[in-house]
């Protein structure tokens, strides 16, 4: 599914998805046995940009201290909705240099998950306002049955966004200490591009490949460029495919232990054979 010539941003081509007859009801994100269609995104992110936009305005900057989470994928998607900008934050990041990152780019709120206690501490030590982030409330099925019943007023408006427009801040992942944190602010335009290339080069590489409707195996997080460019750009939104967690998130709530609990790579595999193979 190569995305028309007059769509440039990622947000552009998630709306096309999302809203098309042929695309709304393919399976987008899945997690825990679990899943979105594109509409169901499109519904949820909607209703969370409603409760952001009443807190915080439009154009808010929101920062994402987590690991990656469905929940993180629809607050993506709900800050673009305002025209704002989402700087997702390696979870694992030392105090030191997360205060740095956090000061350095001034975030209207802050999203850490609850379990997160010491990085919670941190933002409100900061004077940084934090989202809710409850595991048990940010799952696919919780997050549904909250706002099953709401009105989409939304649905078909158009949104603050252009694509010259500042998308995401990524801090590069060479950081080793606060005298060499460095932000890169990326366009919604730069995302475009990013994602377009890795996909014409997939296809260049592997000529004989359909790239339609890919399934992603999900693992590089979000905080790095490889996560956005790659997996949520490229495999996903330019080819309508479906995002799948390799590992549940630690801050996912589950009723039933993983079959492989606490061994990564086992569960890596369990995954792939389940869901790919």
């Amino acid at each position: 599914m190569d995305p028309p010539p007059s769509t440039n941003t990622l947000f552009d081509i998630f709306l096309k998805l999302a809203r098309s007859p042929e695309t709304k009801n393919l399976d987008a994100l899945e997690c825990n046995e679990e899943r979105w269609t594109y509409a169901d995104v499109d519904s949820i992110s909607t209703c969370l940009a409603t409760e952001i936009q009443k807190a915080y305005g439009l154009r808010p900057t929101i920062a994402v201290v987590s690991e990656n989470h469905p929940y993180f994928l629809a607050i993506i998607l709900a800050t673009w909705k305002l025209g704002g900008i989402v700087a997702p934050i390696d979870y694992h990041t030392p105090k030191d240099i997360l205060t740095s990152m956090l000061l350095d780019i001034r975030p209207t709120c802050v999203l850490v998950p609850e379990s997160e206690v010491a990085t919670r501490r941190i933002v409100s030590d900061l004077s940084m306002p934090l989202l809710p982030f409850e595991s048990k409330a940010t799952t696919i099925l919780a997050l549904s049955q909250r706002f099953i019943d709401q009105s989409l007023e939304e649905t078909n408006s158009t949104y603050p966004h252009a694509p010259q427009d500042v998308g995401m801040y990524l801090h590069t992942s060479s950081a080793s200490s606060i005298a060499n944190i460095k932000c890169v602010p990326l366009t919604h335009a730069n995302l475009f591009t990013g994602a377009a290339a890795r996909l014409n080069w997939w296809k260049k590489t592997w000529p004989n490949k359909e790239f339609q409707q890919l399934k992603v195996l999900g693992w590089s997080p979000w905080s790095h460029i490889i996560g956005v460019s790659h997996d949520l750009g490229a495999a996903l939104l330019l080819t309508g495919g479906t995002y799948q967690f390799a590992v549940r998130p630690s801050s996912y709530h589950s009723e039933t232990q993983d079959e492989a609990s606490g061994d990564v790579i086992s569960q890596l595999l369990a995954t792939a054979a389940k869901k790919v193979l």
